[in-house]
C-alpha cells in the first residue's frame, strides 16, 4: 500500500484512501475534507497509474448531510466517512477494471 495513504494528514481523516486496500503504490492523491455537525464532505483528485506507466486522473466527491445535529458528532462523522470511503473504493475498482490500472 502507498505510504501516503496511511500517513497523509488530509487523507487520514476521511474517504479517499484509508480504506482503499486496492490502491497501488504510486497513486497520487489530492484531497480536501470538510465537516460540520450536519455535513460530512470530502473531495479528491486521484492520479492512478496505468499498467503501461501512463496516468489516469479521476475525481471523487462525497457529501452526506443531515437535517439536524447529531448528539454524538464523533460517531456520526466516523460512520459517514466510512460510507464515503466505500464509495471511493468502488469507484477505484471500477476505474481499475475499465482502464487497466
Amino acid at each position: 500500500m502507498n505510504p501516503l495513504l496511511r500517513s497523509g494528514r488530509p487523507i487520514r481523516s476521511l474517504f479517499v484512501c484509508l480504506a482503499l486496500l486496492a490502491f497501488p503504490e504510486g497513486t497520487r492523491v489530492f484531497n480536501k475534507t470538510g465537516s460540520t455537525a450536519m455535513c460530512c464532505g470530502d473531495m479528491g483528485t486521484l492520479v492512478a497509474k496505468h499498467r503501461n506507466g501512463g496516468s489516469c486522473p479521476y475525481i471523487v466527491v462525497g457529501i452526506i448531510d443531515s437535517a439536524r445535529r447529531s448528539p454524538s458528532y464523533g460517531t456520526w462523522i466516523s460512520q459517514r466517512a466510512d460510507v464515503i470511503r466505500e464509495v471511493s473504493n468502488l469507484a477505484y475498482l471500477a476505474m481499475k477494471q475499465r482502464h487497466s490500472l
